[in-house]
């Protein structure tokens, strides 16, 4: 099985990385937390709750089995997820072949300083638009462009969750694993014809 790869720096915000984990794993989907510090598996969210990751960004050779790259939010982890190197080379390679990206918040502006969103439709946090560099900026929780997810901030963190589940595992399992959660019916969602 393929696995899913999630990116921890230090002031994440937890409910945006901790939630669609959480319903990944649910849905049976491997997923790896990744602590982008080569040295050091424990990672510190905004809130002060700290993470201990399954791995490190060094180990890059377990990388080869991708199928996601999750980014969360939280302003200071993503001007920590922009200075790590190894996790631009990632990004950047796993576009080229179609991997499915995915970012919340302010995540969406570590994709487009690569280049990755130019012509994309996207959404972020309200407040991070003006850094966003893409085709379209969407309103919406969720904005689904080819292989790119975005979605808003930690109020759309669940059905940001659903949505990868949806789109790696079927509409149906994302929708039984909501109905099991007593999670209210999706915000909205856009896709991109």
């Amino acid at each position: 099985m393929d696995t899913i790869y999630v990116f921890f720096a230090d002031g994440f915000e937890e409910t945006e990385a901790v939630t669609p984990v959480d319903i990944l794993r649910r849905a049976g989907a491997q997923v790896k937390m990744v602590s982008v510090y080569p040295q050091r598996k424990t990672v510190k969210g905004s809130h002060g709750i700290e993470i201990v990751c399954d791995m490190t960004i060094s180990e890059s050779h377990a990388f080869a089995d991708t199928c996601v790259m999750i980014l969360p939010g939280g302003g200071l982890g993503v001007e920590n997820l922009k200075k790590c190197a190894a996790l631009s080379a990632l990004l950047t390679e796993a576009d080229k072949k179609g991997v499915m990206l995915a970012a919340i918040c302010a995540a969406p502006t570590v994709l487009s300083d690569l280049g990755i969103l130019r012509d994309k439709s996207a959404t972020c946090y309200p407040s991070m638009t003006g850094e966003l560099e893409c085709a379209d900026i969407r309103g919406e929780a969720v904005v689904i462009d080819k292989n790119i997810i975005t979605s808003r901030g930690a109020g759309t963190a669940a059905d940001f969750g659903f949505v990868i589940t949806a789109e790696i595992s079927g509409d149906k399992k994302a929708e039984d694993i909501r109905r099991a959660m007593c999670y209210p019916p999706s915000a909205p969602i856009y896709r991109v014809k």
